[in-house]
C-alpha cells in the first residue's frame, strides 16, 4: 500500500539517530552490512542480520527496531507491529518508531490504536508531514472529514511534494462535494506521479476524472482518459473511466463496449460491474442490468448503488416482490451511510405508488424530501400521489417546485397540465400544453434527422 513507501524514507533516517552506542566493532560492521542490504531493497537479507543481532546484550535493542522496520517495508505489518511494540517498551519516546508503528496499525485497519500511536508521535515531533498525512487518511476512512481536512492541510503546509497527500485531500474535497477543488488536488497528485506507469497512478486519475465529470467538463475528462488509455490500452481502470465518460455523454453503445472489456480483463471490480449495470439499464436491457448488479453485490454485499440498480432492474422486469426486497435492502444500507441518499426512498416510493400502497409511498417521499428538499423525483412522485388522492393544491405546489429546480422535467409539466385543468385554470393549462407540444415536435424532428 502506498502509505508504507513514504514512511519508509522517514524511518530510514533513524539510522542516524544512534539509539545506543556499541563497543564491539564486529556488531557495527554487521549493522552497516544490514543497512547496505536494506538500501538495496534486500529486506529479507537485512532482516536475517538483525535477527542474528537480537542475541546481543548491547545490540538487541537497536536490532529490534530495524527488524520491525524491515518487516514494515516488506508489508508484513503484523510482524512489524510485534517488533516495534517491543522496542517502544524500552524507548517509548521514539517519534520515528511511533510513526512507523502507527502506519503499520493503519494498514491493519486497527484504527483506534493507529490514531493514538500517530498522535503520540506528533506530540513528540509536531511537524511531521508524513504522520499528518497518515492521520488525515485515517480520519477520512472514519468519515471524520473536517479532521481529515485539518491534518492534510497541515501536511501540505509543511511539504507539497507528496502525491498521496494531494490524493487524500482530493478525496476530502470530493466528500464535501467541492468538485473544483477536488479536481485541482487530484491534478497535482497526477502531476507528481507522471514518472510512474498509468496503472499505478490510476487512483489519482480516477478521482480527477470523477470530479471533471461532476463538473460536466467531459472533453477534459475524455482527453485525460484517452491519453492514459494509449499508454495502457488493456488497463481495466482506464477502460472503466472511459466507459463512464461515454455513459455521461450519452454514448451508451461505446460505454457498454469499454466497460465490457474492462470487466473481461478484471471481473473482480464491483464498481465496473455497477457502472455496466447502469449502462445496461439505460439501454433498456434490465436482464443485463440485473445480472451485472448481482455480480457487483456478490463482490461487495454492502454496496448501496448496485443494490439500487438491482431494484430498478426488477421493476422494469415486472418482478415487484424482488424489487421490494432489493429496495428494502437498499434502505438498510442507506441508513449506514455518513450522508444518506434520497434516491432509495423516492424509487421505492414510486414502486409502492404503482402498487397503490399510497400511505407507505407518501412516507417514503416525505423522507426523501427531508434528506434533500431539492429532490425532483421525490417532488414529482409526491405530486402524482397527491393528484391521485384529489389533493390538488399539494399536487400543484410540488409540481411547481420541481419545475423551479428542473424546468425541462416533462413529467412535472404533464402533472401541472392535469392539475390546472382540474382547477379550471385554462390559461395556465394552455401554457403547459404548448410546452409539451413543442417538446414533442422537437423530439420528432430529432428522430427524423436520425
Amino acid at each position: 500500500m502506498w502509505r508504507s513507501d513514504t514512511t519508509g524514507r522517514v524511518v530510514l533516517a533513524a539510522l542516524l539517530l544512534g539509539v545506543s552506542c556499541f563497543a564491539a566493532q564486529s556488531e557495527e560492521d554487521r549493522f552497516r552490512e544490514a543497512e547496505s542490504q536494506a538500501k538495496q531493497g534486500k529486506f529479507q537479507e537485512a532482516r536475517s542480520i538483525y535477527q542474528g543481532l537480537l542475541a546481543s546484550k548491547t545490540a538487541s535493542h537497536k536490532a529490534r527496531f530495524f527488524l520491525g522496520w524491515c518487516f514494515f517495508r516488506e508489508g508484513d505489518y503484523s510482524s512489524a507491529t510485534t517488533e516495534l511494540t517491543a522496542f517502544l517498551k524500552s524507548e517509548p519516546n521514539s517519534s520515528v518508531a511511533l510513526a512507523t508503528l502507527g502506519t503499520a496499525l493503519l494498514n491493519l485497519n486497527r484504527f483506534e490504536e493507529a490514531e493514538k500511536t500517530l498522535r503520540n508521535s506528533l506530540r513528540l515531533t509536531p511537524d511531521q508531514p508524513q504522520v499528518l498525512k497518515q492521520l488525515g487518511w485515517l480520519y477520512l476512512q472514519k468519515g471524520r472529514v473536517q479532521e481529515a481536512d485539518d491534518a492534510l492541510t497541515r501536511s501540505l503546509a509543511l511539504s507539497r511534494s507528496d502525491a498521496d497527500t494531494f490524493y487524500s485531500m482530493a478525496m476530502v474535497k470530493h466528500a464535501r462535494k467541492d468538485y473544483a477543488a477536488c479536481a485541482d488536488m487530484a491534478q497535482k497528485s497526477v502531476e507528481l506521479r507522471r514518472d510512474i506507469p498509468a496503472r499505478k497512478s490510476s487512483q489519482s486519475l480516477t478521482i480527477l476524472v470523477s470530479c471533471l465529470l461532476k463538473l460536466n467538463r467531459l472533453e477534459e475528462a475524455d482527453k485525460i482518459v484517452r491519453n492514459s488509455f494509449r499508454s495502457a490500452p488493456d488497463e481495466p481502470e482506464m477502460l472503466k473511466q472511459l466507459g463512464w465518460i461515454y455513459h455521461e455523454s450519452g454514448r451508451l453503445a461505446d460505454a457498454e463496449a469499454a466497460l465490457s472489456k474492462s470487466v473481461a480483463l478484471n471481473d473482480r471490480d464491483p464498481e465496473a460491474l455497477y457502472i455496466l449495470a447502469t449502462v445496461e439499464l439505460a439501454r433498456l436491457n434490465p436482464p443485463g442490468a440485473a445480472e451485472m448488479a448481482q455480480k457487483a453485490l456478490k463482490l461487495q454485499p454492502d454496496a448501496l448503488e448496485p443494490q439500487i440498480v438491482l431494484g430498478m432492474a426488477m421493476v422494469e422486469l415486472g418482478e415487484y416482490e424482488n424489487a421490494q426486497t432489493a429496495y428494502r435492502r437498499a434502505l438498510d444500507l442507506n441508513a449506514k451511510q455518513p450522508q444518506p441518499s434520497d434516491r432509495p426512498f423516492h424509487l421505492f416510493g414510486q414502486l409502492l405508488l404503482t402498487l397503490n400502497r399510497v400511505e407507505e409511498a407518501e412516507k417514503l417521499f416525505d423522507t426523501a424530501l427531508r434528506i434533500n428538499s431539492q429532490s425532483v423525483p421525490a417532488l414529482v412522485g409526491r405530486s402524482r400521489l397527491m393528484q391521485r388522492l384529489g389533493r390538488t393544491a399539494g399536487a400543484r405546489s410540488d409540481a411547481e417546485a420541481a419545475l423551479k429546480i428542473d424546468p425541462e422535467n416533462e413529467t412535472a409539466h404533464s402533472l401541472l397540465l392535469k392539475v390546472y385543468l382540474a382547477l379550471g385554470l385554462e390559461n395556465e393549462a394552455g401554457v403547459q400544453a404548448g410546452w409539451l407540444e413543442a417538446k414533442n415536435k422537437t423530439r420528432l424532428t430529432g428522430e427524423g434527422k436520425k
